[in-house]
């Protein structure tokens, strides 16, 4: 009654530059079924050795939210600020990363202006109220000792 489910599918290939051995690997899920397969790859003269992990995960709330413009950054920050306050380390920097991502396009990321000295980046260190834009474009440039 609710119509045809999702597929999502997802096909990697390996090559071995010595041998040439190669392998496909291609995984894929319907609707709501998550889960996570596990393929290994090793050729036949030994020199590769691949390990892949197909992750197959919902979306959460939150990956719903971002895609409401500036409320999933908003909600991003408050994630990763009580994320720091518990000590999930490394669950803040996710939600810093996918705040600035949502917040700066990727394409400007790269750009001397937003860069760890970058003007942009300095000037919104030293405006008043803009340091949660200031510390997320140094988390969205890799610099989260600076965040």
């Amino acid at each position: 009654p609710w119509g045809k489910s999702d597929e999502i599918s997802f096909a990697a290939c390996a090559v071995c530059k010595r041998c040439w051995q190669r392998a496909r690997f291609v995984h894929g899920r319907l609707g709501f079924e998550n889960g996570t397969d596990i393929e290994e790859f090793r050729c036949l003269c030994g020199h590769c050795e691949l390990r892949l992990e197909f992750r197959f995960e919902s979306n959460t709330v939150l990956d719903v939210l971002d895609w409401v413009p500036g409320l999933g950054v908003v909600v991003r920050v408050g994630a990763a600020v009580m994320s720091h306050a518990v000590e999930a380390d490394e669950a803040a920097e996710d939600h810093w990363e996918k705040a600035a991502n949502d917040l700066v396009p990727a394409a400007l990321q790269k750009r001397r202006l937003l860069a760890k000295d970058g003007a942009l980046t300095k000037v919104a260190e030293l405006l008043p109220g803009s340091n949660i834009i200031a510390a997320l474009l140094h988390a969205s440039a890799g610099n989260i000792e600076e965040a």
